[in-house]
């Protein structure tokens, strides 16, 4: 492929990666408590930090592996990026799974209605 539709797919996934960790912040800081919300924000900045740590060895550790047969993607043809395919393939579904956990915990189906006195 040419350089320059991985670029863009990989420049994509970034922003998008980014619009959810905004999303994530958004919620949690409407979520918590007023008294709750510095510790919180904290933690979750901090949980950040450590999976992108964590998650950086992990795939550091399966591209090591350097050669496999096992493929994900039925779209991948090169033996040689197989390791790579099946990364951003379970990044990919990682990612969807996460939308849709976020969809069913925070969707806009489950709005709260707040009453105000005087205003109904």
């Amino acid at each position: 492929m040419s350089p320059y539709v991985i670029a863009l797919i990989l420049i994509a996934g970034t922003v998008g990666q980014t619009f959810m960790q905004i999303a994530m912040s958004n919620t949690i800081s409407r979520t918590l408590a007023k008294e709750e919300a510095g510790i919180g924000m904290g933690l979750f900045s901090m949980l950040n930090f450590i999976s992108g740590a964590i998650s950086m060895s992990v795939i550091g550790k399966v591209i090591d592996t350097k050669q496999t047969a096992f493929h994900l993607n039925p779209f991948v043809l090169n033996i040689d990026a197989y390791v790579f395919s099946n990364i951003f393939f379970v990044m990919c579904i990682l990612t969807i799974a996460i939308f849709w956990l976020y969809r069913v915990q925070f969707g806009a189906a489950k709005t709260n209605i707040i009453n105000v006195p005087g205003k109904e």
